[in-house]
């Protein structure tokens, strides 16, 4: 994978993914082998599409626009991106519009917005524990094999 991607790294391509597991293989799994120069380089222009399309947006080089949706629409989470909080930046912006139209007289939409912003809040919350204890794991786990943390050096300078 690596001879086929380089090429197009090297001619300054990002290296964009559309499934989570195979994208973060590249980026994070590579990496931490440490296998070689090119799996540096290509694991730094690595990229989740929706990341991506939100860089080249706030970039400016990117426009889309979404209209109003009178029904429904709903949002099926990837398990990576739900552990990435991608469904916490969803329902936090649900929340703000639903709070936006709450605030141009839309009365009844004011009781959904608090229920998304503390779901948004719970989100939040168990992400953070998550990342402790799943950190804390980690260095209990090292400190009891005698080994220590992968910091994100190359391993055995290679």
């Amino acid at each position: 994978m690596l001879k086929v991607l380089a090429p197009h790294v090297e001619a300054g391509w990002p290296v964009i993914g559309l499934e989570p597991a195979c994208l973060l293989a590249i980026r994070d799994d590579y990496r931490f082998l440490g296998l070689c120069e090119v799996a540096e380089q290509v694991a730094d222009k690595a990229i989740l599409f929706e990341k991506f399309i939100a860089k080249e947006k706030m970039a400016k080089r990117f426009q889309l626009e979404f209209s109003p949706q009178q029904q429904q629409v709903l949002v099926h989470g990837h398990c990576h991106q739900k552990a990435v909080a991608a469904i916490l930046i969803a329902v936090s912006i649900e929340s703000l519009l639903l709070m936006f139209k709450t605030a141009l007289g839309y009365s009844d939409q004011l009781v959904p917005a608090v229920w998304m912003m503390l779901a948004a809040v719970g989100l939040l919350i168990g992400l953070g524990l998550y990342v402790y204890l799943s950190t804390r794991t980690e260095s209990l786990l090292h400190q009891n094999n005698g080994t220590k943390p992968y910091s994100g050096q190359k391993l055995h300078g290679r």
